[in-house]
């Protein structure tokens, strides 16, 4: 009897990954678009991603925590900034490339 089990055993496992590759391997519309529903049910976002690759550096990261303080003081900073076109409280927040593209656009306005 023992053996008889294990064989039934090998065999449910053998045809289940024969569907499973069938499945995974198919042309058929119908199987990508029920594959799209399942992944996007069951997959990660992207937000997801990235808040797990932060708590990779910083493990006490909490995104709540991080929104409350970018809306109570990078928000307004860079905002307040931007409307009085003060461009040296703009600096730190601009990366490299776009400080000098900003940079020759306003040496160039007639």
């Amino acid at each position: 009897m023992g053996k008889r089990a294990t064989q039934i055993n090998t065999d449910i496992k053998d045809r289940i990954a024969d569907v499973r590759e069938a499945w995974e391997t198919s042309q058929n519309p119908l199987v990508y678009t029920v594959s799209g529903i399942v992944d996007n049910l069951t997959g990660e976002t992207e937000e997801g991603l990235a808040i797990t690759e932060i708590r990779r550096f910083d493990p006490q990261f909490n995104k709540e925590d991080w929104a409350a303080e970018v809306l109570e003081t990078l928000v307004p900073t860079v905002l307040r900034a931007h409307l009085q076109g003060d461009s040296k409280a703009l600096k730190p927040f601009l990366k490299v490339h776009r400080w000098k593209c900003k940079s020759v656009f306003q040496m160039n306005s007639f």
